[in-house]
């Protein structure tokens, strides 16, 4: 019989919640952004940055680390999940 790693119930609250989070983030982001969620961010950034070239860089390098921040904690919460080190590690 192979023994297994009993996981602590901190960790696996952990591990439910950053997975409930990266989750529906990844998924409902994108549907949430082309439906038009991405105008608050425009008119935010519309009175620090006054050209158009510029806010649509920004907008969109905003836009696209804020969804890798759901990536991110989709991979950790799968990590603290299966009980790895680095995860661990990483929301400490």
């Amino acid at each position: 019989m192979i023994p297994t790693k009993k996981r602590p119930v901190g960790i696996t609250l952990l591990a439910i919640v950053f997975l409930y989070i990266g989750c529906f983030g990844t998924i409902f982001y994108p549907i949430i952004m082309l439906a038009g969620g991405a105008k608050l961010f425009e008119h935010l950034a519309s009175g620090m940055i006054h050209s158009e070239f510029w806010l649509r860089i920004a907008i969109n390098a905003l836009l696209s680390v804020w969804y890798l921040f759901y990536v991110a904690y989709a991979v950790i919460g799968f990590g603290l999940w299966k009980l790895r080190k680095w995860a661990c590690q990483a929301i400490l």
